[in-house]
């Protein structure tokens, strides 16, 4: 299930917006979609919406009001306009004329969807369903932020996975616990080892590599990102799950805030992708899927910010991944994604079309373009800097009162002894000296 594009209507920020999805130019990578802008501006509104899509949101006849959904406090209308269309309303398109609508109901005050197409209609029901295991999938789609929630626990050596998968997979920020026959990432990785053991064991050899297999690509996949060889430890009476990473044993609840914040969603996805029943065979890197992700810089210092969109890209070809950032590592940090500005003003927000990522690109060019920041230094240096241009001016429109303060200024400037400042502020004086022949500004 592809989605083609996006259309707001007086929905947070957004008046009348809509946004498509193009395709990447190459066949081998993830299409990527990364929203950009200041906060407030509506990048978690829009993934809200994408997500919307599939959540289990009532059907038209069932007039509920969902106020425990973030995404229902999005919404400014629950009324029709004189056309009789709903006021406020998200139309999310797919391939093949797959379309999604949900919008604000007059009559109960909450939100609900329309579609046409038996997929998603039934997919929306597993996420609430008993036995969802027992279904076969063609596509999935999960949320996640940079939240963390991984933690230490004692676990059972084995326990019988019973309950929903796809429980939460459209929650940004997911809370395990609440949920006691969902069991815990730290439960996933020791059912593994155990599984694998057991079959080895007794001599299946074939079939213990599925159960090592998910282990080893959960490790790379960590590991891929923050540079570093990751292990899992078990220890027994009671049963812990340790993480090894520079020799060093370490519980969950030590870790540092980064790897746990990666640990918990990507973790999390690799067990929930391994737990589904797929209709076919195809390996899990290779699977249709959409990822929706909510800042998931946060606690990531900027190297592993540079490492998680490279390293989802070209495990997971087949998937259509959106992106909110603040982070200028995150937006220039591949090739081919498509990043979209959010122009935000006097509360609305407009979406400029997108233009492609470059690694090419410097950081400095994607925080001017991208991001709208033009300093280079601190705030008191950018002032000083502004004022010093200034000055300059001043100077080259024959007006000499000012010189004085301006020589005070660049002394000033050149004390900082800094290697980058005493270049700019050499060459334009130099310049200056060059037209204006005033001896004292290089005395």
């Amino acid at each position: 299930m592809r989605i083609k594009s996006l259309h707001l209507k007086h929905i947070g920020v957004f008046d009348d917006n809509k946004i498509d999805f193009p395709e990447s130019r190459s066949k081998d990578i993830a299409d990527i979609y990364i929203f950009t802008g200041t906060n407030g501006s509506g990048k978690s509104t829009i993934l809200f919406a994408l997500a919307s899509a599939f959540d289990s949101f009532t059907d038209k006849q069932e007039h509920k009001n969902n106020t425990s959904n973030f995404f229902y406090k999005r919404f400014k209308y629950f009324e029709k306009n004189k056309e009789h269309q709903y006021k406020s309303e998200v139309v999310i398109d797919f391939e093949k004329d797959a379309s999604v609508k949900i919008y604000g109901c007059p009559i109960c005050q909450g939100i609900h969807r329309e579609t046409q197409n038996s997929k998603i209609k039934t997919y929306s029901t597993f996420i609430l369903s008993q036995l969802p295991h027992q279904q076969e999938f063609e596509f999935v789609a999960f949320a996640y932020s940079g939240y963390r929630y991984v933690k230490s626990e004692t676990i059972n050596t084995i326990k019988i996975f019973d309950g929903n998968p796809l429980a939460q997979s459209l929650e940004f920020v997911k809370n395990r616990s609440e949920f006691s026959s969902v069991y815990s990432i730290n439960q996933w990785i020791l059912n593994n080892y155990s599984n694998e053991a057991l079959l080895l064991k007794m001599g299946q050899v074939e079939e213990s590599k599925k159960f090592a297999s998910s282990l080893e690509n959960f490790k790379k996949f960590v590991s891929d990102i923050i540079e570093k060889e990751i292990d899992f430890v078990v220890k027994l009476n009671p049963t812990r799950l340790y993480v090894k990473i520079d020799e060093e044993e370490l519980e969950f609840d030590v870790l540092p805030d980064g790897l746990k914040s990666l640990i918990s969603w990507i973790g999390d996805l690799m067990m929930v992708m391994d737990q589904l029943k797929w209709k076919d065979n195809t390996p899990i890197f290779e699977r249709k899927f959409l990822l929706f992700l909510d800042e998931i810089e946060v606690h990531l210092h900027p190297v592993w910010q540079r490492k998680i969109l490279p390293v989802i890209q070209k495990l997971f070809t087949n998937a259509q991944i959106f992106v909110s950032t603040h982070s200028p590592f995150i937006a220039n940090s591949v090739d081919g994604a498509f990043i979209y500005e959010l122009e935000y003003d006097k509360g609305r927000t407009e979406v400029k079309p997108p233009s492609e990522s470059k690694t090419s690109n410097s950081i400095s060019y994607t925080l001017k373009k991208v991001f709208g920041i033009d300093s280079e230094f601190g705030t008191s240096l950018e002032n000083q800097l502004k004022q010093f241009y200034q000055l300059r001016d001043t100077i080259l429109k024959k007006d000499t009162s000012v010189i004085d303060d301006f020589i005070d200024l660049k002394n000033e400037l050149l004390q900082l002894d800094d290697l980058e400042v005493n270049n700019i502020i050499e060459f334009e004086v130099n310049q200056l000296f060059k037209i204006t022949k005033l001896k004292e500004l290089v005395e």
